[in-house]
């Protein structure tokens, strides 16, 4: 599987963040500390994905932080 996603608990946030790994390398961090979801980048500036995948995996870890959210609540 080229694509997976974590979610867990970061010492230095309050909610959750969800991670985007490809290739076992982490490329994308979600997180949602000021009431608005915030993407990070990582890794190389010279890797190049195909978008619709990687808004397709946006979505699906936005759609699992709510999930959890929502069970918290």
């Amino acid at each position: 599987m080229k694509w997976h996603i974590t979610v867990g608990s970061s010492p230095d946030r309050e909610d959750l963040v969800a991670d985007i790994f490809y290739d076992k390398q982490g490329i994308i961090e979600i997180s949602q500390e000021k009431g608005f979801y915030e993407i990070s980048f990582f890794g190389s500036i010279e890797n190049e994905y195909p978008l619709s995948e990687v808004l397709e995996m946006i979505n699906k870890a936005i759609e699992k932080l709510d999930s959890l959210k929502r069970k918290s609540d």
